[in-house]
């Protein structure tokens, strides 16, 4: 697929989230064909509760309060990586730490794409610690070993596989 292809899809997966803040996908790919996807999602207990309404967005700071499902998590968790071929995963942002280890938990997943940065500033620990500023910054120290590719700097025709 295309990346302009692949963007579009995405952008029509993620407009099925119910967070408020952000709709964000994950496809997995083999061989370059979308075989599952994942959006973020607000799962509380009540019935479709969005994070307008949930308690926690008090805490405005405390991104590890939020009980969404991350996109990456849903995909992932739910994909079956038992066919043979090369996995990819494309993601709408980088992917936070948490995720990164998801990531990183799926040895058959050799490449992640990403398509925007996340450019949302980080802990001060983490700062201090990496000698980073962004999410994207420490998802590249975290998918170490594996093809990180920041499809904002490749043109529209690039290929994803």
């Amino acid at each position: 697929m295309k990346k302009f292809e692949i963007l579009k899809l995405l952008d029509e997966y993620a407009t099925q989230s119910n967070c408020k803040k952000k709709g964000v996908a994950s496809i997995l790919l083999l061989d370059g064909e979308p075989v599952n996807y994942g959006i973020n999602e607000v799962m509380l207990p009540t019935t479709k509760v969005n994070c307008e309404k949930c308690e926690t967005r008090q805490y405005k700071n405390e991104l590890s309060l939020c009980p969404a499902i991350h996109a990456e998590v849903a995909c992932l968790s739910s994909a079956d990586l038992s066919q043979e071929g090369r996995y990819s995963l494309v993601v709408s942002y980088s992917p936070c730490p948490d995720c990164c280890k998801i990531i990183m938990s799926k040895p058959d997943v050799s490449t992640i794409y990403v398509t925007e940065p996340k450019n949302s500033e980080i802990s001060e620990n983490d700062k201090a610690a990496y000698g980073i500023t962004t999410y994207d910054d420490l998802a590249d120290i975290l998918l170490a070993g594996r093809n990180y590719i920041r499809l904002w700097d490749m043109p529209d025709d690039f290929e994803v596989m």
